[in-house]
Formats: structure tokens, sequence, C-alpha cells
């Protein structure tokens, strides 16, 4: 379970990176 967590958390990380990024 703490490795999907970790995974999760990673993925959400690089999710808001990328919306960042395309707003501007």
């Amino acid at each position: 379970v703490a490795r999907k967590l970790a995974m999760v958390e990673a993925d959400l990380e690089r999710a808001e990176e990328r919306a960042e990024a395309g707003e501007s």
C-alpha cells in the first residue's frame, strides 16, 4: 500500500507541474 501511495503522490506532483507548464 505504501508503495502505491508513493506512486500516486508522484503522479499528482507531475500532473501539477504539467498543469502549471500548460497554463504559462
